[in-house]
């Protein structure tokens, strides 16, 4: 059998030394809206039908 032409294409450029790393802002934003929208289900679902002991 022969090899699909498309498969021996060559590898892509290595990506820029700028884009290696970890987008530190990135992760602390999606962190703020994870905790936000925490938040916001206890106090909007879960607090108006809590029933105290």
């Amino acid at each position: 059998m022969r090899v699909n032409d498309q498969s021996e294409a060559a590898p892509a450029a290595e990506q820029p030394a700028a884009s290696v790393g970890f987008d530190w802002k990135g992760e602390l934003k999606g962190v703020f809206w994870l905790v936000l929208a925490v938040l916001g289900a206890l106090s909007l679902v879960a607090k108006p039908f809590f029933i105290p002991s």
